[in-house]
């Protein structure tokens, strides 16, 4: 398990080597805090919902196709659908 002193590291690598860090550490360092902000948005979900998410996220982490990009796809054309009725 990556402790949380791993992920501290690796913002710091970041602060001392910009661009140049590690593309994990620059992972890190801008994704944690998108983590952070989606799951506040998905804070109010009920339980189906976040199994829905968990799902998602296992199977990303089991190098498993999620099919993200086609739902976000999907999504955005069914919200500007709905936009233009």
């Amino acid at each position: 398990m990556v402790t949380k002193e791993e992920w501290i590291r690796k913002a710091g690598a970041v602060g001392r080597f910009g661009h140049t860090a590690a593309t994990s550490e620059k992972g890190a360092y801008e994704g944690m805090p998108l983590l952070y902000k989606a799951l506040g948005h998905f804070g109010n979900f009920d339980a189906n919902h976040r199994k829905g998410i968990l799902d998602i996220v296992t199977r990303w982490a089991n190098y498993e196709a999620v099919g993200l990009y086609q739902l976000i796809y999907d999504m955005r054309e069914a919200h500007d659908k709905a936009q233009e009725e």
